[in-house]
């Protein structure tokens, strides 16, 4: 089964460095992710069409982007050379902003003092799977509870 190493790479979306130099070391970063061997980089956080067109004729490779409310469609990142737009982690964002937002800071200290620092690992590794699954059952509009594997009958 073939895979694609999407490397990601947050200089924009976490603003290191002096914002006019953010173009040109996500440049620099992801060309080192390629010449390392990933199939197609992923500069989080770039969002202006026009940036993004400009990152793709730089790097000349593959290149994943975050779709997001307000970016143009589809068509029009693929005619700049876009190769992926992710969608998923929109979800994600969401949940996120709404748990920053509205759950105070005394919960997780509830959390801390009724769970170990292991349990607290394992409770967090199980709320990944199930957000995975979550994901999934988002992006292919999967009705939860109506999953049926099929079964293949052996020639007869």
């Amino acid at each position: 089964m073939p895979i694609v190493l999407n490397a990601r790479c947050d200089i924009f979306h976490l603003q290191h460095g002096e914002e006019g130099t953010r173009f040109a070391a996500t440049v620099e970063r992801c060309k080192s992710y390629l010449a390392a061997g990933a199939d197609c980089v992923y500069p989080f956080g770039v969002r202006d069409p026009a940036t993004i067109a400009a990152f793709v004729e730089a790097v000349g490779a593959p290149v994943n982007i975050t779709g997001r409310p307000g970016m143009p469609d589809a068509a029009v990142f693929e005619r700049i050379g876009v190769a992926r737009i992710t969608i998923a982690s929109a979800a994600t964002l969401v949940a996120m902003s709404a748990i920053q937002k509205n759950v105070p800071d005394e919960v997780f200290a509830f959390a801390r003092a009724r769970f170990s620092e292991e349990e607290l690992v394992k409770l967090t590794l199980a709320i990944v799977a199930i957000n995975g699954a979550n994901r999934i059952n988002v992006a292919f509009r999967a009705v939860p509870g109506n999953y049926r594997p099929s079964v293949r009958r052996a020639a007869e």
